[in-house]
């Protein structure tokens, strides 16, 4: 096989594996309460209330319309949303409070 095919070959297959990222439940994520737990602190806790003081677009946390984190993962089955700090170097935990109590 020649090097441009190798090549083209592994474009085609890291375009897929981009593709292929899991979807996150914003709206579920904007329907709750969150607690920190541990890692990357955005703040102790938040929600998303009529005041937009927080608020999610596409995948990036804002507080006060300023971009602060992005979401990379929620665990709905232990109540878990993960974010990484803008620079890439840290992430964090959150708990969704009302899951876990009930």
């Amino acid at each position: 096989m020649n090097k441009t095919k190798r090549i083209f070959i592994f474009l085609c297959s890291l375009i897929f594996l981009a593709s292929c990222k899991p979807k996150i439940d914003i709206e579920y994520i904007k329907s709750t309460g969150w607690s920190y737990s541990d890692g990357y602190r955005v703040t102790d806790y938040f929600t998303f209330d009529k005041s937009g003081y927080y608020s999610i677009r596409n995948d990036t946390l804002f507080v006060d319309n300023k971009p602060r984190a992005i979401i990379i993962r929620l665990d709905r089955k232990f109540y878990n949303l993960t974010i990484r700090s803008l620079d890439g170097k840290k992430t964090g935990n959150y708990m969704d409070d009302e899951e876990m109590i009930q």
